[in-house]
């Protein structure tokens, strides 16, 4: 009886570490690389080749069962930790930033610009109305809006197997984030004093409030799995959840749907715009940007709104871009809507051609012409007998072709005329310069 029991124990126990060693590797499976194994392959040379010592060899024939190591069949494939590789620093690049931006090294604040180049252990904070787009070695991106300060925690890429490590710490404000698809082992983690964010390829943002103390994830597409208090949530697309410091994620709830831009103008010619759009349910505030880019990665307004509605002000001719999204009672933020418009800039002004300046005619019906201006849809003449055209003789606002002649004579003496374009949506060019002819019927 005593072997027996003896012999239970000993199953038991082998039974138990079986256990834990497979539950042990489950774990760990999501932060592994696998390895492909080649024609010429040893274990020894695979740990010189890729590993941070040659003595992990032994670790890696445990971990895979491998019974003989001298004759490793090609094909196989070996489960090798993530934290075995061999890691290189990983430059972190900016690529584009608008206005009061401040990088953080080594605790001094010191003026950014697109030409620095950021490890781990720096960050970045930004002023009102401020934002900057920083890129990663494997592509992925990071958007810092307004008001917001981020640190880079870990940034790290394997040279032979592309394998990334990022990790950024969220200390206030917001971020946006657009993952590149990880390769097996790799790891983005996004961090909060209340919770951890961690994906494999995604879009999502993330938002800290200006102690930290308060978290929120909003995944756009994808998966990200929030971790706070040892509770992790996983949050799919159109989803969102809220983390304290302390407290355990929140169930997931859906994000407020994108707002209808579809009425919306495509082309103006004012400086300044305005737009609207029906109320969405459930919301009680939106999110409006303005960017000249269409990826957004330096916008030019970053606006909360309470109304759906938004002016932008001051705004030069050129493509704008404008994403809107609303905002719910618990402050998630949902899906965009985009909308792409044009400001027009005035037309061109006319070029005088006849008759010539300071000009003696002899007919009292003067032919005048003018430069054709291609974005015109009509032009306006005026023609005064003074050159600050207080006294203006002749008001003609809608004329179709680059020419004019007055229907009746013109009395003998000094006129001054000028000519403007005028475009299909009412802008007008600036009138051009003055210019003078005499009538003098008495002229040969």
């Amino acid at each position: 009886m005593k072997m027996v029991q003896t012999k239970s124990k000993a199953t038991i126990r082998s039974t138990l570490l079986a256990l834990i060693f497979s539950l042990s590797v489950a774990q760990s499976w999501a932060e592994e690389w696998v390895y492909t194994v080649r024609p010429g392959d040893t274990l020894s040379g695979i740990s010189h080749e890729y590993l941070i010592s040659t003595d992990y060899w032994p670790k890696v024939k445990q971990l895979n069962n491998i019974g003989n190591v001298r004759h490793l069949a090609p094909g196989t494939r070996l489960r090798i930790p993530l934290e075995w590789l061999k890691q290189n620093s990983a430059i972190v690049k900016v690529i584009a930033m608008r206005g009061d931006i401040n990088w953080i090294n080594a605790s001094t604040n010191t003026k950014l610009s697109t030409r620095t180049r950021l490890q781990a252990g720096q960050g970045i904070s930004t002023g009102r109305n401020s934002s900057i787009t920083i890129e990663f070695a494997d592509g992925s991106r990071i958007l810092v809006l307004p008001n917001s300060e981020i640190m880079i925690e870990n940034t790290t890429q394997n040279r032979d197997t592309g394998v990334t490590t990022l990790s950024v710490q969220v200390l206030k404000g917001q971020i946006e984030n657009s993952v590149s698809a990880q390769k097996p082992g790799g790891r983005y983690r996004i961090t909060t004093p209340a919770a951890v964010a961690a994906v494999r390829g995604t879009k999502f943002r993330v938002s800290a409030d200006d102690d930290g103390n308060v978290m929120r994830s909003e995944v756009l597409q994808g998966k990200v799995e929030v971790t706070g208090s040892s509770v992790s949530r996983n949050v799919s697309a159109g989803f969102a959840t809220l983390a304290k410091t302390g407290e355990p994620p929140s169930i997931p709830a859906q994000i407020p749907t994108a707002p209808d831009l579809s009425g919306l103008i495509k082309r103006a010619a004012r400086t300044d715009v305005s737009f609207s759009w029906p109320a969405i349910p459930n919301v009680v505030s939106y999110r409006a940007q303005l960017a000249q880019d269409a990826s957004f990665n330096a916008p030019v307004f970053n606006r909360l709104i309470e109304t759906p509605q938004v002016t932008w002000q001051a705004l030069a001719p050129a493509n704008y871009f404008m994403r809107v999204r609303g905002i719910d009672e618990m402050g998630f933020e949902g899906f965009n809507a985009r909308h792409a418009f044009i400001i027009i800039g005035p037309p061109q002004t006319p070029k005088a051609y006849s008759p010539k300046d300071e000009a003696i005619l002899p007919n009292p019906s003067p032919f005048i012409a003018w430069s054709q201006v291609q974005e015109s849809s009509f032009y306006h003449l005026q023609i005064a007998t003074d050159q600050n055209f207080s006294q203006v003789f002749l008001d003609i606002p809608n004329i179709v072709n680059t020419n004019y002649k007055p229907i009746d004579d013109l009395s003998d003496g000094q006129y001054f005329w000028r000519v403007q374009s005028v475009s299909s949506d009412g802008s007008n060019s600036r009138f051009s310069d003055p210019r003078s002819f005499a009538v003098d019927s008495n002229a040969q």
